[in-house]
């Protein structure tokens, strides 16, 4: 009985040894493709273009500016208290965007996206009413600039095989960013004890900036996707991409009988 079970244990890890192989060997073989790189990028290059026109044929919206919903935001920090109404709201700087690292996997069908701007502002009007440190009015109404430096935009897509193309079906974007600069006109009545307090509480900036940034990254993600797939439409890439889909299909049907 011990023999007997001694010996499943073995072929068990026999087993278990011979796909980690062809795993290590499947991962060898699938080699990335520069071709394939070369022209996502230049469909996210003109991407960065037409944000600021807009693409019909696609539904894409201008992009940069980009106009976003009025909204009350309650803040409840240890520092103050405060109801926020902001309306007219745009975003500028989006499409000023450098690629820093761009790499569509192959082995585990996934698309790399880093990005980097050196800045975004974020432009609209206020309304406040609050208290700092549960005693001190907090108060102001008029136009506000958040400035964010040394942003980083960064995601992975998946991506797909269809019979004879690829798709990337899912894009998920985050954003960060270094500094965050806040200005709110007419703030306490404007003047250097407003200035003082503006840099005390950056958190309101923080907060208006997080709870908009879901709203700019769904936009981004849609119509990014949809130009990376009118992109891996084109004739040239579907070439590109037909001469990957056998060497995929060849690799993984003669590693299975190994």
């Amino acid at each position: 009985m011990k023999l007997a079970l001694a010996l499943a244990l073995l072929l068990i890890a026999c087993e278990v040894n011979a796909l980690e192989n062809l795993s290590e060997q499947g991962r060898r073989n699938v080699e990335p493709d520069p071709d394939l790189e070369k022209y996502l990028r230049e469909a996210i290059e003109n991407f960065r273009e037409q944000m600021k026109v807009g693409i019909p044929a696609i539904n894409m919206p201008v992009l940069d500016p980009l106009y976003l919903q009025n909204l009350q935001i309650n803040v409840y920090e240890n520092l103050a208290t405060m109801d926020l109404h902001i309306k007219t709201l745009a975003v500028r700087s989006l499409s000023d965007f450098n690629i820093t690292h761009l790499t569509p996997n192959l082995e585990e069908f996934y698309l790399g996206i880093n990005l980097t701007l050196t800045e975004i502002n974020v432009h609209g009007q206020y309304k406040v009413d609050g208290r700092l440190l549960k005693i001190l009015p907090i108060y102001g109404q008029g136009y506000f600039d958040i400035n964010a430096t040394d942003v980083r935009i960064s995601g992975v897509g998946k991506l797909g095989f269809t019979t004879d193309t690829m798709q990337m079906d899912l894009l998920k974007l985050d954003l960060f960013w270094k500094n965050l600069d806040v200005f709110m006109e007419n703030f306490l009545g404007g003047g250097s004890f407003s200035n003082v307090l503006q840099r005390i509480i950056p958190n309101v900036g923080r907060d208006i900036f997080n709870v908009y940034k879901p709203l700019m990254l769904e936009k981004i993600e849609t119509c990014l996707t949809k130009k990376i797939n009118d992109k891996l439409n084109e004739p040239v890439l579907k070439d590109i991409i037909k001469s990957i889909i056998p060497k995929l299909s060849t690799q993984l049907s003669s590693l299975s009988k190994k």
